[in-house]
């Protein structure tokens, strides 16, 4: 409320360090609430794949909230073979009826909907429809958004890094940052100390990468 933010990016939830941030379901409601209080005074950008925040981009009667924009992928070549066990929002913010998945891409970030009230995933603005991962060197993505194709080269690994990368394109565009300055600056990223970091030891290239919950470890390992 100090700050007046014009635009709030809200990512994911999932389960970590929960004696300091307390429960998703808790952490989603509160959320639920400021987005509530603050619609058509702050824009928001939403990951449409992430169940608990997409819900927050529509009200009760599931009408589509002013100012949400929404990001995610649709490079189905990208979605694990299965439903991991580390997978956090099982059940529908709606109804509470278990979500069906026709594909997840990290934990349980996906493509879903609930067969029970018809709540689904909401189409993102800004979507990586091509995706190559080339392991610790980072990856290629072609991104559709209202502003036209874009084709980022990430320095920083792993499919999460590319959910930050749209994020951070559709906040970008939301500000009227011109597409290619965009492009150019996730181009230039670097990992920031203990993350992702990969360090010469004793002429070995060494990685330094962050875990801190079970969907953290699969795709580190995922990325490996």
């Amino acid at each position: 409320e100090q700050l007046d933010p014009t635009l709030i990016v809200l990512g994911n939830l999932f389960r970590d360090q929960l004696d300091r941030y307390g429960e998703m379901e808790a952490l989603a409601d509160e959320w639920a609430r400021t987005v509530a209080a603050r619609a058509g005074r702050t824009a928001f950008v939403l990951n449409a794949d992430d169940p608990l925040i997409a819900d927050l981009g529509r009200d009760a009667e599931e009408r589509p909230r002013p100012g949400v924009v929404y990001f995610g992928i649709e490079d189905a070549s990208q979605a694990l073979p299965e439903l991991q066990h580390a997978f956090d929002a099982k059940h529908c913010r709606r109804c509470g009826h278990p979500y069906a998945y026709e594909r997840a891409f990290v934990g349980h970030l996906g493509h879903y909907s609930c067969p029970h009230c018809g709540a689904r995933r909401p189409r993102p603005d800004v979507a990586a429809t091509a995706i190559e991962l080339r392991g610790m060197d980072g990856s290629r993505a072609t991104v559709r958004t209202p502003a036209g194709e874009l084709r980022l080269e990430l320095p920083l690994p792993g499919l999460y890094n590319v959910y930050n990368a749209l994020a951070a394109v559709a906040a970008g565009l939301r500000l009227g940052v011109a597409p290619e300055r965009i492009a150019a600056a996730l181009g230039e990223l670097r990992a920031a100390f203990g993350r992702v970091e990969t360090i010469e030891v004793a002429g070995k290239p060494v990685s330094i990468l962050l875990i801190k919950n079970p969907a953290g470890a699969n795709e580190v390992l995922r990325t490996l």
